[in-house]
């Protein structure tokens, strides 16, 4: 429901759109014990109410490049899971180091309190010794009590 730097319909359209739609879907199966994990790209600071006020248990990608993760955090604390959040550009480009120091910052921004899935915020290819050091640092730094 995103671009890069804001919604990519109105939210006067999403609103009388989707939202009557999504309310119907989710009460479907949140009645049934199914947990919801929303996917959207981009942008979607605007609607992180809406989509609690919905029921959303997981939201997925938090793009750090569209996003503001300190609000984005302090508004969903304790009232939605959030899922990405690591540079996908990052991942590409490197450095070791870099994905390192974003895999911790990350993990100690959104996750010190729990509901926190640490992922990269875009699924691609990812050079072999990048997706590793992704790896080594989520599982350095991915367990409570956090460290560093």
């Amino acid at each position: 429901l995103g671009t890069q730097t804001g919604l990519l319909l109105s939210p006067r359209t999403i609103t009388e759109l989707f939202i009557p739609q999504y309310r119907r879907l989710f009460s479907f199966y949140r009645q049934r014990g199914v947990l919801i994990e929303f996917h959207s790209c981009g942008h979607i600071m605007p609607l992180l109410d809406t989509f609690i006020d919905l029921g959303i248990n997981i939201l997925n990608p938090i793009q750090a490049s569209a996003n503001n993760l300190e609000t984005m955090r302090r508004v969903t604390l304790g009232r939605m899971a959030l899922h990405g959040g690591i540079s996908s550009s990052l991942l590409v480009s490197g450095p070791l180091e870099a994905i390192a120091d974003e895999v911790k910052n990350r993990i100690h921004q959104l996750g010190s309190t729990g509901g926190y899935f640490c992922a990269p915020d875009q699924e691609m290819p990812w050079p072999p010794e990048h997706e590793r050091a992704f790896e080594r640092a989520l599982a350095l730094f991915g367990r409570y009590p956090l460290i560093g």
